[in-house]
């Protein structure tokens, strides 16, 4: 299952491909602060070190982990302007809250730093990090401040800070016991234990995403992805995102500020966003951000034609089309 990703250096740097829109993102989520060092009140447009975001379809919902403020975002539909407020509040009493565990006692309708996001059929998955579980709602939320269903791993997670979903398994990366385990259906109570665990060789899993009979998972702190068969990587440094978009698998090379697709089959990477060549790094390029910028990527999700980017540096989402 392990990807040798050994760093090299591009003879040709100049040959990398297209992932996203040259143009940029598409939409942008995530009103900026009136200066480079003003806190980020929470509300219905601000974003603070968002660290998962995903669509649960085409048309929506987008569901954004707002880490810093505590809380999950719901947007009942797809947004199609910049900064467009969201609809639901989830882990705070109102969008002008915030706090771990709403300064209160954690329980089934709170949240401490929640960093991954997923979605299968009506399920909702939350990888409720700092509390050390995992929340599932079997249905999408409807109303703000809805509690999950389901509440898994108290006392048996520490820092869960990834969830996916892939053939009808749910997956979460336990990450500070170096492990991701698997569900074999959808559990139903918070007492059902995993059916499988994975735990070969890893150092910090925090994504995980699936394409066939293929399990990939982004393994940051080993700087590599595990799953396939042939080499599949460059010169990444903490990939702490990765999905499957189409024929290709994405992957948030983060601390690099830049996003690679690679063949589902292997070899080294083939398109890029977020920098000029692959032989260029830098938060922003080095310069001011723009809307193909990246600033420590920690997330991705692919969903049709567009790939969500959890921008977490620039404290914002992006909704970017495939190129």
């Amino acid at each position: 299952m392990r990807a040798s990703l050994a760093a090299r250096r591009r003879e040709n740097p100049d040959a990398a491909l297209p992932l996203l829109d040259a143009r940029g993102a598409r939409v942008i989520l995530g009103a900026q602060p009136a200066a480079p060092v003003a806190p980020i009140a929470p509300s219905a447009f601000s974003l603070f070190g968002p660290r998962g975001a995903c669509l649960a379809a085409p048309g929506g919902p987008l569901l954004v982990c707002d880490t810093g403020h505590h809380r999950l975002l719901v947007w009942n539909e797809v947004p199609h302007t910049d900064q467009a407020p969201a609809d639901l509040v989830l882990g705070q009493p109102d969008f002008f809250s915030e706090g771990r565990n709403a300064k209160g006692d954690a329980g089934p309708g709170t949240l401490n730093v929640p960093t991954g996001v997923a979605v299968c059929g009506n399920v909702l998955a939350v990888a409720d990090a700092w509390n050390d579980r995992v929340l599932l709602w079997l249905g999408l939320p409807r109303t703000s401040n809805q509690p999950a269903d389901v509440i898994l791993g108290e006392g048996r997670l520490k820092w869960p800070y990834g969830v996916g979903f892939h053939d009808g398994r749910l997956y979460v990366a336990d990450t500070g016991n170096r492990r991701v385990l698997v569900w074999d259906t959808i559990p139903r109570t918070s007492a059902t234990p995993p059916d499988a665990v994975h735990a070969e060789g890893l150092r910090w899993p925090h994504a995980i995403a699936g394409a066939g009979d293929r399990l990939f998972i982004a393994d940051a702190g080993a700087h590599r992805i595990l799953g396939g068969s042939a080499p599949m990587g460059e010169d990444l440094s903490m990939p702490y995102g990765v999905a499957v978009a189409g024929n290709q698998l994405v992957v948030a090379d983060t601390a690099n500020s830049r996003l690679l697709g690679f063949d589902i089959g292997g070899g080294r990477a083939r398109t890029l966003a977020g920098q000029p060549t692959f032989n260029h790094k830098g938060d922003n390029r080095w310069g001011g951000v723009t809307r193909d910028s990246l600033c420590w990527p920690y997330a991705i999700s692919a969903c049709g034609g567009t790939l969500v980017v959890a921008d977490t540096g620039n404290n914002r989402v992006l909704l970017w089309d495939l190129a």
